[in-house]
């Protein structure tokens, strides 16, 4: 018995031996394992190229570049009336979809320097009613052919008087003033001398101008653009008057960068 005790003794200490030298030689087999993997990690950024930089960070679309905004003072001829030009027929949206634009009309029949004033209708009303803030880079004023019972003082007053108001509240925008619209070849002696005030006007502050009384736009053999109203254009009318207007547009500034 006793020597079987010895050996059992033995056998267990044998038995807790090998298990250490297992438990050893796995631990060592692990610290080489480590070592080599770091050895490996560092070749390989040894091995990089020092002067490579990392590649641009991709983007995704570009920033649009905002149209031009465009603001049209004016009357029944810039806001269109029964005869047509209304909303997206009206020569101020006709220009502005072949600028790429944006129109903002604010016209009234019957509206004018003065004529209008007394009741709500006038440019200045429709210009205390532009929202506060609204953004305009150029601006088109169109107006004159319903003050031909004020004297041409009185309408060069007024006039000028509103120029001063529009530079006042949008001074950096560009300006365009066309002379008053008529439509046949006798205006009125008032409204040529309104129209040769306001291109002295435009000259002194810088602004494009055109006088439609004195280039023909509805006059003459243009007359055929006169709906049956003998006053106003009809929608072909309109559409002819963009084309006159879209150079001095353009020249302002309200064709939008591609």
């Amino acid at each position: 018995m006793a020597w079987g005790n010895r050996r059992g003794r033995r056998n267990l200490r044998e038995s807790t031996s090998m298990r250490s030298f297992k438990i050893g030689g796995l631990g060592l087999i692990a610290v080489a394992v480590v070592a080599l993997t770091t050895f490996a990690l560092g070749s390989a950024q040894s091995n990089a190229d020092p002067t490579a930089t990392a590649g641009p960070i991709p983007t995704y679309g570009t920033a649009r570049v905002a149209p031009p905004a465009v603001k049209f003072f004016g009357d029944s001829y810039t806001g269109g009336s029964e005869m047509g030009g209304v909303d997206d027929v009206g020569w101020p949206a006709i220009a502005c979809v072949e600028l790429g634009c944006t129109a903002s009309v604010e016209s009234s029949s019957g509206a004018g320097y003065i004529n209008g004033e007394a009741d709500g209708r006038g440019l200045n009303a429709a210009l205390d009613s532009t929202r506060p803030g609204s953004l305009a880079n150029v601006i088109v004023l169109a107006a004159g052919a319903n003050d031909y019972r004020a004297t041409p003082a009185e309408n060069a007053l007024a006039a000028d008087a509103f120029i001063a108001r529009l530079q006042g509240r949008w001074p950096d925008a560009n300006l365009v003033i066309l002379g008053p619209f008529w439509r046949d070849d006798q205006p009125s002696e008032v409204l040529l001398q309104l129209d040769a005030h306001l291109e002295a006007r435009a000259a002194a502050i810088g602004a494009n101008f055109a006088s439609p009384i004195r280039l023909g736009w509805l006059t003459g053999e243009n007359g055929r653009f006169i709906g049956s109203d003998n006053v106003h254009p009809d929608d072909e009318g309109h559409a002819f008057i963009a084309t006159q207007v879209i150079p001095l547009l353009d020249a302002a500034g309200a064709r939008r960068e591609p």
